[in-house]
């Protein structure tokens, strides 16, 4: 559960209260004919770095899930079933979701279709051969780079998003607001039954190296299908983007490497203010008060 010293630094009052509530949204996508190409500022490699990115969601979702219903059993907190079980339905609506945007990319012509093969074949494998508490570690780690993302667009650099094309900035301004509601739960759960500090920073290395990889390749090969893979003016625009102070690794490196403090829980990064603003201005959800 949350340490005390970043309950304080939450200003929360009692062990029950949590930072923010978990809400499941249960949403309808359909994107049209005449959506672009590049949808992600036009910018043939941020969307298909993305869309490489969805294809992996449905199957890694439902990954999480079992993960996390596997220790399930072993947790008495209340409140910490009540998240568990607003978890597994966020997730089971994101595999949903991509399932569609997925859909739709590769009746474009990409074979995002294979990744999700690969990504599938990858799910039964860790299956087969990790351990339960294994497969809650590399759950626990894949939600800290999907917080680390979200938390990214919510409040390091949030104009990026609006860079993205109104027909599909739906689905992701979504899912980025759900990932950072539910940023701490299967690390709750990891915490309140396995409690392996070595396991799981073991697992964020290897876990690093795998998500810098696959998702690398999977943009590449989305590129070579564009007909943009040669293309110069792209790499020499994908450079400046990810060199800038503000892209992605210099503006969360840091928050990467609390991970591996002994100390670290997600809700030591304190982004409230931006999830309530981010509700507001993308889903049009009023305030409501943090469950308890």
């Amino acid at each position: 559960m949350i340490p005390s010293e970043v309950r304080e630094r939450l200003g929360l009052s009692s062990d029950g209260e949590r930072p923010i509530d978990i809400r499941v949204r249960r949403m309808d996508f359909d994107f049209p004919d005449d959506t672009p190409e590049f949808w992600f500022d036009g910018d043939p490699f941020l969307t298909l770095y993305y869309a490489g990115f969805s294809a992996t969601l449905p199957d890694g979702e439902k990954m999480f899930i079992r993960a996390v219903r596997n220790f399930q059993d072993q947790i008495h907190d209340p409140v910490l079933r009540a998240e568990i079980q607003a978890f597994v339905g966020q997730e089971a609506q994101h595999a949903k979701g991509h399932e569609v945007l997925n859909r739709f990319m590769t009746k474009r012509g990409y074979s995002v279709d294979v990744i999700e093969k690969e990504a599938r074949a990858a799910v039964r494998w860790s299956q087969k051969h990790m351990s339960k508490a294994q497969q809650l570690a590399n759950t626990v780690c894949a939600e800290h780079f999907t917080a680390l993302m979200a938390d990214y667009f919510l409040s390091k650099v949030p104009e990026d998003l609006d860079t993205v094309d109104e027909r599909v900035r739906p689905i992701w301004a979504w899912h980025i607001l759900e990932e950072a509601e539910h940023k701490a739960v299967a690390f709750d759960v990891y915490k309140a039954t396995v409690d392996d500090t070595a396991l799981l920073r073991r697992t964020m290395a290897v876990t690093t190296v795998l998500f810098a990889v696959t998702s690398g390749i999977g943009a590449l090969r989305l590129l070579s299908e564009s007909g943009k893979l040669r293309d110069p003016r792209l790499w020499t625009r994908t450079v400046r983007r990810f060199l800038s102070p503000t892209s992605f690794v210099p503006q969360m490196w840091r928050d990467y490497l609390d991970f591996y403090r002994s100390d670290y829980h997600p809700w030591q990064h304190d982004n409230r203010e931006a999830i309530a603003a981010f509700r507001a201005k993308y889903l049009r959800e009023p305030a409501r008060a943090a469950a308890a």
